[in-house]
């Protein structure tokens, strides 16, 4: 494994607040130090153990190494977690998938033709979008997951291809908490709805660009 990193996070919260009688409106800001974070990374530096108070996450990154390597790590971080601390119960099962996707660079490129996700916009906009950013959220009570799906263009590739950023976060909270085999098996049907709601979410153009090369950036949470 690689040497372990400690890093600290600061989370800041702006707020602007209108003037009743249009003066310049009054900007505060709150900052907040966040727990500390563990970060152990594999020899080959593509997949990470991320550990902080009451949470704990296992990331991989490009190239990606697969769903096995890393609901194997998952479930040895968190039977070893459980041990140390005497931890009895698990909260909160998350999957997270964010993908950064560079499209072809064409001037009259339709964005529309690759994702279908995207929001309709007025047609006396013009059609060509140069740049977005939408969130998508639901809760399906019957199964109790909540899913936030977030899409925003990004900066452009070296060559000058467009990108488009994918972050799909998928997760079930447990208030009386939940057992080790529940757990693993909740896990595993958030990463089928990851796939199913990322195959819904794109087009065979988009699926063309994938068998033609690698994903850029991969990332479980």
């Amino acid at each position: 494994p690689g040497d372990p990193q400690l890093k600290t996070q600061v989370s800041i919260v702006a707020k602007l607040q209108p003037s009743a009688d249009g003066r310049q409106p009054a900007l505060t800001t709150q900052n907040a130090v966040l727990p500390q974070t563990l970060v152990l990374s594999s020899a080959d530096g593509n997949q990470q153990l991320n550990l902080s108070a009451n949470r704990l996450s296992v990331h991989g990154l490009r190239p990606y190494p697969g769903w096995d390597r890393l609901r194997r790590a998952l479930a040895d971080g968190v039977h070893i977690y459980k041990k140390a601390t005497g931890a009895t119960q698990i909260a909160r099962v998350a999957v997270r998938y964010i993908d950064r996707i560079a499209l072809p660079k064409d001037e009259g490129l339709i964005l529309e033709e690759y994702f279908i996700t995207l929001a309709r916009r007025p047609v006396a906009m013009g059609s060509a979008l140069k740049g977005f950013s939408q969130s998508l959220h639901t809760f399906d009570t019957a199964r109790n997951v909540h899913t936030v799906l977030h899409q925003a263009s990004g900066p452009p590739t070296a060559a000058g291809a467009p990108v488009i950023l994918f972050d799909l976060n998928i997760l079930s909270d447990f208030s009386g908490g939940i057992d080790d085999d529940a757990w693993l098996k909740r896990l595993d049907e958030l990463h089928t709805l990851q796939r199913e709601i990322f195959e819904q979410s794109i087009t065979d153009r988009t699926r063309a660009l994938f068998r033609s090369k690698e994903g850029e950036d991969a990332d479980l949470d």
